[in-house]
């Protein structure tokens, strides 16, 4: 048995007693893809959950159900209010401090830990992880603006404004995942296809889910000759946005991702529909919306 003695931390710019937040971002749900199983990595959730038992330590026996304890270390600065490092006994997280708080900024290896170089503190308290991806942003930017609305029109209004508040957070999701050119397709049994693609011009984090399929929430992909103005255009309103996209008359082959090989840059889909037409043999694959758009359409025309 190893026994460690550890004085207070004293000077986090954020009272314990009054509850530290520490933010995770997208950033730090990519990074614990390199620490974590696959299965602790599926949300912000699990990763949050795994974070807890990595980097916290239960309250001691006897103590209040909020008293948790972190091993930390301060940061360059040499203090507590500006960053610090937390340790657990295979992982550690860098935290910096920013207008409202603290968030995570990199997670690493506990081999990195400079064990009696650095001197470390016990903070004992209030500590959780609250989630700052950009889903979550989106759901309480579009809760802010429903509430909003709610107080100033009536719901007819209400329901209008958050047509465009799905919609601009459609015409985001698009916007994140790009497009990517193919040159060649291949029509397989079972309704797959594998697509020649590549993934150099592709958003880095486009490119992480396609070859980590199993980590990330389910997706649907379209594959056409031509992007669609949807997808491509920033120019346009949101209520335009929505007008336009629904005079679109472009079809298009829908596929879910099953993985990407790098060495032969075949990206395979498994076809979302039974009846489809086989997609074009080269074109563009991006971010299917259609479904979205359909149940805008249907909400719009309920009003």
């Amino acid at each position: 048995m190893r026994v460690h003695i550890y004085a207070p931390a004293v000077g986090l710019a954020v009272p314990l007693g009054a509850g530290l937040l520490l933010d995770v971002d997208d950033a730090v749900l990519e990074d614990a893809s390199k620490y974590a199983d696959r299965t602790d990595t599926v949300n912000v959730g699990s990763l949050m959950e795994f974070m807890a038992r990595e980097l916290l330590l239960e309250p001691r026996p006897g103590a209040p159900a909020d008293a948790r304890r972190m091993v930390v270390s301060a940061g360059p600065a040499g203090s507590y209010e500006a960053g610090f490092r937390v340790h657990g006994p295979g992982l550690m997280a860098d935290v910096e401090k920013h207008s409202v708080g603290y968030r995570i900024v990199r997670l690493l290896s506990a081999v990195h830990d400079q064990h009696g170089t650095v001197r470390k503190a016990l903070a004992v308290g209030s500590v959780e992880f609250r989630d700052m991806t950009a889903r979550q942003r989106d759901r309480e930017r579009i809760q802010q603006g429903l509430d909003l609305v709610a107080s100033q029109n009536g719901y007819l209004a209400m329901w209008d404004r958050y047509q465009e508040l799905e919609a601009r957070h459609i015409r985001r999701r698009l916007r994140d995942f790009g497009t990517i050119r193919y040159t060649d397709v291949k029509v397989e049994s079972d309704g797959r296809c594998a697509f020649t693609v590549d993934l150099g011009r592709a958003q880095p984090r486009t490119r992480a889910a396609l070859e980590n399929t199993a980590a990330v929430e389910r997706v649907e992909i379209e594959a056409a000759a031509e992007v669609p103005a949807s997808v491509t255009d920033t120019a346009m309103t949101d209520r335009e946005w929505l007008v336009a996209s629904r005079a679109q008359k472009l079809r298009a082959w829908i596929g879910e991702p099953l993985g990407y090989d790098s060495v032969t840059e075949v990206l395979r889909l498994a076809a979302a529909f039974n009846s489809q037409e086989d997609p074009p043999p080269q074109g563009w694959l991006y971010l299917a919306h259609r479904g979205d758009q359909r149940r805008l359409d249907r909400r719009e025309k309920a009003m």
